[in-house]
């Protein structure tokens, strides 16, 4: 098994290199990690992860995920969460906590947590802004279920809670009271 010289709760959005539109450029501590990864495949490095949080909760990593007290959560313009895209294999992924998983739109491979092990989660705080997320969250919303289309419709948690977070502009084609 390979160490990890970092804690495993930055570890869930590493690319080998930052695409030029991502997030991942704006947080210094994420940054520096991204060259940690690229120093084993990425495969790799979502075993090791799962391992560690298998061995950081004391239990046994082919078994059910753990319980996160908090997950903090964004929604992308095409209803990706995590590194959930749409249309990706981590999407029908069912048993394995954390997976390696291509986002064909960025053209990198990522390492993300799975809706398994998301959905395990006490209190999951899902935050969406902007103008440019609106119709997506009507649809995500308001719309039949289409994870494949929409994977932050793959966020229902089986014993916690999940709580919208939304700015006006991100709720603007939203029905009122909905």
């Amino acid at each position: 098994m390979t160490s990890a010289p970092f804690p495993p709760s930055i570890l869930t959005r590493i690319t080998a290199r930052p695409p030029p539109r991502s997030s991942t450029r704006s947080a210094p501590p994420l940054r520096s990690c991204i060259g940690c990864a690229a120093r084993i495949p990425i495969s790799t490095a979502a075993r090791d992860y799962q391992l560690t949080i298998a061995r950081r909760f004391e239990i046994d990593p082919e078994g059910p995920p753990p319980a996160l007290d908090l997950i903090l959560l964004g929604m992308g313009p095409d209803g990706h969460t995590a590194s959930l895209f749409p249309a990706s294999p981590a999407l029908k992924e069912r048993r394995r906590w954390v997976v390696r998983n291509h986002a064909a739109r960025l053209g990198a491979d990522r390492i993300t947590l799975t809706a398994p092990m998301l959905n395990q989660g006490r209190d999951l705080q899902l935050l969406v802004t902007g103008a440019d997320k609106a119709e997506t969250l009507k649809a995500v919303l308001e719309g039949p279920a289409d994870p494949e289309r929409l994977p932050v419709q793959l966020i229902a948690p089986t014993s916690g809670r999940l709580r919208w977070l939304l700015d006006r502009a991100a709720a603007a084609d939203l029905k009122a009271g909905a």
